[in-house]
């Protein structure tokens, strides 16, 4: 059975198109902003953990479901999640967010949810037995 860390986050990352224009400090914020939310989730989260967990983990995929308050249109490419994924890293639960470390990374815009926006971040390690399927 592989091991998984679940992270409930109660907000959504902003679209590429709001962050390619935003100036540098207000950035910054958001990036902090995004570390310092995965850091209470995972320390919410950790408690549930029915596993030893050895972080960083070397190895992971990575899955983020975004659940929009409205269901206005979204393109699915707006949504790289880099924030989320920093955050993960800064925050010392996989070793980088390199090609060697992270094996896959899905994004699902999964729809909406008007009472309760969210992101959930699903990071599942990678055992060697996995590693040598691929």
């Amino acid at each position: 059975m592989s091991k998984q860390i679940k992270l409930i986050i109660p907000q959504v990352p902003l679209s590429i198109n709001k962050t390619r224009v935003m100036h540098w400090a207000k950035l910054r914020k958001v990036k902090k902003l995004w570390v310092d939310e995965v850091w209470v989730a995972f320390h919410l989260a950790k408690r549930s953990f029915d596993f030893p967990l050895s972080l960083p983990l070397k190895k992971a995929d990575v899955s983020i479901k975004i659940f929009f308050r409205t269901n206005a249109h979204r393109d699915a490419d707006n949504y790289p999640c880099k924030e989320v994924i920093d955050a993960i890293k800064n925050n010392g639960l996989i070793v980088d967010d390199d090609y060697e470390h992270i094996g896959k990374t899905d994004i699902d815009i999964t729809g909406r949810d008007k009472e309760h926006p969210r992101t959930e971040i699903t990071i599942e390690e990678i055992t060697d037995a996995k590693n040598k399927i691929r």
